[in-house]
């Protein structure tokens, strides 16, 4: 997943948003958000999209940096 944590992140420093900011709009702890942002956890559907919205990111460049990741794993799997 590193397409979409990139881009998760570049969106929120171009807000100038910290990662308590993204962990208090989300209600969720700062931990786990940095876990988010790290691809340690999958977020719910529902807070990505509310990720992306208070990001004023681009669902459509979210999800082409998603299928990007994808097709990245497969490729891995695929080697191994």
């Amino acid at each position: 997943m590193k397409e979409t944590t990139a881009l998760i992140k570049s969106w929120r420093a171009k807000l100038g948003k910290t990662q308590r900011d993204v962990s208090k709009y989300l209600n969720v702890t700062e931990n786990t958000y940095y876990k988010y942002e790290k691809d340690m956890f999958t977020c719910k559907t529902d807070i990505l999209f509310k990720l992306i919205d208070y990001l004023n990111g681009n669902k459509d460049e979210f999800f082409n940096a998603l299928e990007q990741d994808y097709l990245s794993r497969l490729e891995t799997k695929k080697g191994e």
